[in-house]
């Protein structure tokens, strides 16, 4: 089963890291942001305990599929605006992925959602709802949906280990819940799985490997030190000799998907695997005021320089109260594919969901192209914020005069 040919066509992966210079700061935090004590009083989240901790989000997803019974005779609704990883724990158990379509702000199209419930001739297993970049949506008419129909409500919260409410906070909502930790703390594994449900199932994950937990132990040990001798404040921008060169245009013309044998992310001997034990550890004794603070921060500072710039939009122009966000959400509205590659060669940290699966919504074959996710973790101080606007004008000023 697990090397066969997956079901659906995806859209090609186009841009590749080896292709590119290293960029001024990591996608990702690379410092260790941790105290001795668990600083419980700030970890604004659901999954502060009683979870299962696995090596990454994407098995969190499989285990909780495999719970609600996903097979090859019935479907889990997914948005169609999503990572491939998502996709890929589907695809390995058999299951049927009907894509619901989504709005401009990436919310669910409810009312197409609720059309496909009632047309779907197999049983729906589940519907997975992503909380994007941290964002939550609104779920009560889901909630609602899946009450009547007796589908298991899958709460993606891989951009929302974070959410400043007061209560309900997003992964409580969910019969199940997964996070991804490793993109908010400078951990080497983590993926989580809630279990919000009245009977819940007892899982036994395996162990991961003893020299795995030493290897990583010692290189966590180094980290700390390097950090002490080298704290991240003087971690800034240096002078890097990033390629000024005109715009080179890239055909904006959609390229032909294709499909792909085995898969790209999911790992047979990582399924089912527990992470890290230092990884754990540094999740619940990290410093969860500072590093929801300075993501807020950051993300603040991005919407007030970029608000006049040209040819891009954030997608969210407001950062909610309870919101600490993974990263900054930049649409871009002209020759997305060359500012995209323009960006890149100027050191610029940037992702994008491009070998997303093919659907019949408008807005995920838009998004894949021209939404482009950008840094605001804790380690971006202000000046790099300032470099990477910076050269976003730049780009769009040539970009203007073509």
């Amino acid at each position: 089963m697990f090397n066969k040919k997956p079901k659906m066509l995806f859209h090609k992966q186009l841009a590749f890291s080896e292709n590119y210079p290293k960029s001024v700061v990591s996608m990702v935090p690379q410092f260790e942001c941790v105290m001795l004590r668990p600083d419980n009083e700030s970890y604004y989240s659901a999954f502060l305990k009683d979870v299962y901790f696995f090596s990454h989000g994407r098995y969190a997803i499989l285990q909780a599929l495999q719970l609600v019974g996903l097979d090859e005779n019935s479907v889990v609704l997914m948005p169609a605006y999503h990572c491939r990883s998502m996709i890929e724990p589907a695809l390995h158990l058999d299951g049927h992925v009907i894509f619901y379509p989504m709005k401009r702000d990436l919310s669910p199209d409810v009312e197409a959602l609720r059309s496909l419930v009632l047309e779907s001739k197999r049983t729906i297993k589940a519907i997975i709802v992503v909380h994007y970049f941290g964002f939550p949506q609104r779920l009560g008419e889901i909630v609602a949906i899946c009450r009547e129909k007796k589908i298991t409500l899958v709460e993606d919260c891989a951009h929302a280990i974070y959410d400043l409410s007061p209560e309900k906070k997003m992964g409580s909502v969910g019969d199940l819940s997964i996070a991804s930790p490793r993109k908010f703390f400078t951990i080497e594994d983590g993926g989580l799985l809630l279990d919000n449900r009245l009977h819940k199932t007892k899982l036994k994950l395996r162990k991961s490997r003893f020299n795995n937990e030493i290897k990583f132990l010692i290189k966590f040990i180094f980290q700390l030190i390097k950090n002490v001798l080298n704290p991240k404040e003087t971690y800034l921008i240096k002078n890097k000799n990033f390629s000024k060169c005109s715009i080179e245009l890239i055909n904006e013309l959609a390229e032909q998907p294709e499909n792909y044998d085995g898969f790209k992310y999911l790992l047979l001997n990582k399924m089912f695997r527990e992470g890290l034990k230092v990884s754990k550890w540094h999740m619940r004794h990290a410093n969860h005021s500072k590093i929801s603070s300075k993501r807020r921060n950051n993300y603040m500072q991005w919407l007030d320089e970029l608000k006049n710039v040209s040819f891009c939009k954030p997608l969210y122009t407001y950062l909610p109260g309870n919101v600490v966000p993974y990263v900054f959400p930049l649409v871009l509205s002209k020759l997305p594919k060359t500012v995209f590659h323009a960006l890149k060669k100027r050191g610029v940290p940037i992702l994008r969901w491009e070998d997303t699966a093919v659907t019949e919504c408008d807005v995920s074959e838009a998004y894949r192209i021209s939404l482009i996710q950008l840094p605001c973790h804790q380690d971006i101080t202000s000046q790099h914020v300032t470099f990477m606007v910076n050269t976003i004008v730049d780009v769009m000023q040539e970009i203007e005069q073509h």
